[in-house]
């Protein structure tokens, strides 16, 4: 498959905050795994280590799910990106 002209490596991770009291229960969650009530950030950085998006989200959401989100909103941010260009032809499809 090889690299596109334009080729980016990002690392996504989360981290669970406590929330006080004051927060509003809309905004907050509990994650089991970690057990914390509260927030949970969602950081995307380059290799370089600077942020691409940053993303809040109550503790309950799952890293699977937020990973799902925090990815379309960059290519939504970046629709010039290689990954959202017209596919390359197979060479199977080359033969034709």
């Amino acid at each position: 498959m090889g690299n596109g002209p334009r080729a980016v490596a990002m690392v996504v991770d989360s981290q669970s905050v406590k929330a006080a009291e004051t927060v509003g229960k809309d905004s907050r969650g509990y994650d089991a795994a970690k057990k914390i009530s509260g927030r949970k950030r969602h950081l995307v950085v380059d290799t370089r280590g600077l942020p691409l998006l940053v993303m809040v989200t109550p503790a309950d959401m799952t890293d699977r799910d937020a990973a799902k989100e925090v990815l379309l909103r960059l290519r939504l941010m970046h629709p010039e990106s290689p990954s959202s260009g017209p596919t390359l032809p197979t060479p199977a499809s080359r033969q034709a």
